[in-house]
């Protein structure tokens, strides 16, 4: 089973090709050109390479936010043009939960980038290997309150903790499962 994976929160995209959880392709891009003039290309890349084509790719898991509202709909738009007519699986995902599953400290809070004087934040741990929400829910607080904590924090914008979607069956149990239609940005 193929499986495309792709964070496009930030000012980078993020893109990994799986087959059956075996990872094959990971590239990570930041700067240069949009994400629209760049976007169709990366996918194209990376199932050349891999030695797929679109009608191989069974499941699509995409960061749909928080993040830049811009660079989502961009990458959702794309997502949804190229897979319109084809029955594909698909999974919508955080950027808070990526970022901690790249992260991976004992406890630790997940920020995502302050748009206005809001942000969003979680708080995690790993416990017996797997990546553990502290918080029932992703909160959206003042950027402020964010930094009222003894955890260490880590943002969704850190570039050390690229490329993230390597990681996405860590989090696997976090991916929200929707139809293609459906999928739209969060937050």
């Amino acid at each position: 089973m193929v499986s495309l994976v792709i964070d496009g929160s930030n000012t980078f995209l993020d893109l990994s090709i799986f087959n059956k959880k075996e990872l094959l392709y990971c590239s990570f891009l930041k700067g240069g050109r949009t994400f629209s003039e760049i976007l169709i290309k990366l996918i194209d890349n990376a199932l050349y390479y891999t030695n797929n084509t679109l009608e191989d790719i069974e499941s699509i898991y995409c960061v749909a936010g928080p993040g830049r509202h811009t660079s989502l709909r961009v990458v959702i738009s794309t997502l949804k043009g190229l897979f319109f007519s084809k029955k594909v699986k698909a999974y919508k995902l955080n950027a808070m939960d990526l970022t901690a599953a790249a992260f991976g400290g004992p406890k630790f809070r997940v920020v995502s980038e302050t748009f206005s004087s809001y942000a969003y934040f979680c708080d995690y741990t790993y416990d017996s290997k797997k990546l553990k929400r502290l918080n029932y829910s992703i909160e959206r607080v003042k950027e402020e309150e964010i930094y009222k904590t003894n955890l260490p924090i880590v943002k969704t914008n850190d570039e050390r903790l690229t490329p993230k979607t390597k990681h996405i069956f860590t989090i696997e149990d976090y991916a929200e499962k929707v139809d293609l239609i459906n999928l739209n940005p969060i937050y």
